[in-house]
């Protein structure tokens, strides 16, 4: 016969391993200490291993029957003792060579009651599941795909919101820009306007042309065509010219032209405006990122160029009778930029929840952690706990809360058995669903994919995370879900919002009791006390009872005794070091 057993000391796995004629100790395939044992402790050892259990320990009486059919003799006095000493002691020898710090005793006798072996075998098919789940865990992108598909109407509407606010946005400063440029320009047009019919008013002899230019805004002197002569006109003086003496006032590059006629008086008039001061006054009123450039004209002539033409965004006619136009060629990329801005601002706590998360997720593996039947060693589903390397699990489940990607996670478990169910794997999972997913458009998300799963074969676990009570549409959701053939479990039972009412209400397949309340049931007959009364309501109920947080043979071997054979917890399913939801 051959036997190995599971030794954990300090989160280092261990096997001890038994074959009839010694017994050793592995560290993964190297033996690192090893005892002999005679063919009476032989014996004894392996009918406790054939026959005994935590819930079905073997007595004195039985183990001295077999053995005197076995040797064909009678057990002297204290013998059965000084056998199972003997290999107490050997058992204390290997791992003190091994230095390994383990409090079992090898051989149990609780309460006196019978023998059993205290260590777990190492048998993985007692209670693995024939598939690793984290195979058909799905892919990044599968996980974005999934993403779109869930919150894709969320999605359209964020964008549509964005987009609208930025345009607003972008409409109202852009109106504003060219509001108060236009206003400028007519102010100045008007002026010009104004003043030029004054000078052609006054004519060439009059000091009165001389008085108005100095009040213009624009312009810097004229030149004048009339019925009796033409005149140059400045601010500073007026006189007789003859047109062809005047190239040098239309030669200068530094000024730009503008033409006035009067015709009812025959009457003709260009004026010359200086670039330099109305480029000046133009670029002091626009915002860069806004507008690229302007331009003025008249009679197809530029009276101002500020910048490169590019896409034309608004134009408009001045008094003068010019043109103003402005231009933009990065008003899509500045519309794109806002929009990514803004929504930056609105949903940087979604936004960044989400890229960690998509950061955290080949980070993330899932683990099935068994609920076990004690009368058999048969699991009865697997509860699938999500380990995130490096993270603690009230850290993760806070940031999924926050940023409303615990729904999602949960959705992303459930495709997860899905999958593994479509390649022939035939275990029962259970999943944790936050009473949060339970209510509103989170429900409507869940119901979709819960719907996909096979009835009897699925377990909804509504846990605690969630400062949500069981409201109305909390219970009805819940309901809902048992019609679709899914169980129901209500976990941390006895803490929280889970109480008698609900349970009636609800109707659970099962009630999760709370670690709390077994993890002092070794203290005396208070604590078991408790136990006993909270399980009551669960027979009275006609509700299955599974008891969290079994870590130590004792626990066990108490629950067992007290009739309570569903068990889930460390002793049966040790963590990784990762961190678990």
């Amino acid at each position: 016969m051959h036997c190995s057993f599971n030794i954990n000391n300090n989160n280092e796995s261990l096997q001890l391993i038994y074959n009839e004629e010694k017994i050793y100790i592995k560290r993964d395939s190297n033996k690192i200490s090893e005892e002999t044992l005679n063919s009476k402790e032989s014996f004894v050892f392996k009918y406790l291993i054939e026959h005994s259990s935590i819930s079905n320990p073997q007595s004195a009486r039985d183990v001295e029957e077999s053995f005197k059919l076995h040797f064909d003799e009678e057990f002297s006095l204290y013998a059965l003792k000084n056998i199972i000493a003997s290999i107490r002691k050997k058992y204390r020898s290997l791992c003190k060579k091994a230095k390994v710090d383990n409090n079992s005793e090898l051989i149990s006798n609780l309460y006196k009651v019978g023998y059993f072996i205290d260590l777990d075998k190492s048998s993985t098919n007692r209670i693995a599941p024939k598939y690793d789940i984290n195979q058909f865990k799905p892919s990044q992108f599968e996980m974005l795909k999934l993403m779109f598909n869930t919150y894709h109407r969320e999605l359209i509407k964020a964008l549509i919101a964005v987009f609208t606010i930025s345009s607003f946005f972008l409409f109202v400063v852009y109106f504003f820009q060219i509001l108060y440029t236009t206003k400028i320009a007519n102010e100045y047009s008007e002026n010009t306007k104004h003043i030029a019919a004054e000078v052609m008013d006054y004519g060439c002899d009059s000091h009165g042309a001389v008085h108005s230019l100095r009040h213009s805004l624009n312009l810097d002197s004229v030149v004048m065509t009339t019925p009796y002569g033409s005149c140059y006109i400045s601010k500073t003086r007026s006189k007789m010219i003859e047109l062809n003496q005047v190239d040098d006032f239309y030669d200068s590059a530094d000024f730009a032209y503008s033409r006035f006629m009067d015709t009812e008086h025959d009457i003709e008039m260009v004026a010359r405006i200086s670039k330099r001061s109305i480029e000046a006054r133009y670029k002091n009123s626009l915002l860069p990122l806004l507008v690229d450039s302007i331009s003025i004209q008249k009679n197809g002539y530029y009276i101002l160029n500020l910048g490169e033409e590019s896409k034309s965004i608004y134009q408009t006619s001045l008094p003068t009778g010019a043109t103003i136009t402005f231009y933009s060629d990065d008003i899509v990329a500045l519309w794109i930029a806002l929009s990514l801005i803004l929504a930056t601002l609105l949903y940087r706590s979604y936004i960044l929840g989400f890229v960690i998360y998509l950061f955290r997720w080949k980070h993330i593996s899932f683990e099935e952690e068994p609920i076990i039947n004690t009368e058999d060693n048969s699991v009865l589903y697997y509860e699938l706990l999500s380990r995130v390397r490096n993270v603690g699990v009230l850290s993760f489940i806070n940031t999924m809360r926050r940023t409303n990607l615990l729904t999602f996670h949960t959705i992303l478990l459930i495709e997860t058995v899905r999958k593994a169910k479509l390649n022939n794997s035939h275990e029962i999972y259970g999943v944790n669903v936050c009473p949060s997913a339970l209510v509103g458009s989170n429900f409507a998300r869940l119901r979709e994919h819960l719907a996909a799963m096979e009835a009897n074969e699925f377990v909804v676990e509504i846990t605690e995370y969630s400062n949500i009570g069981y409201g109305c549409e909390v219970i009805d959701n819940i309901k809902d879900i048992k019609k679709l053939g899914i169980t129901i479990a209500l976990d941390d039972f006895g803490t929280g919002n889970n109480n008698i009412e609900i349970i009636n209400v609800i109707s659970p397949t099962y009630l999760k009791l709370d670690r709390c309340f077994v993890k002092d049931i070794e203290s005396g007959e208070h604590h078991q006390g408790v136990l006993l009364n909270i399980s009551e309501i669960g027979r009275l109920s006609n509700i299955t009872m599974i008891y969290e947080g079994v870590e130590t043979r004792r626990q066990q071997y108490i629950l067992c005794q007290l009739g309570y054979n569903l068990h889930q917890g460390y002793l049966y399913s040790r963590p990784n070091d990762s961190e678990e939801q």
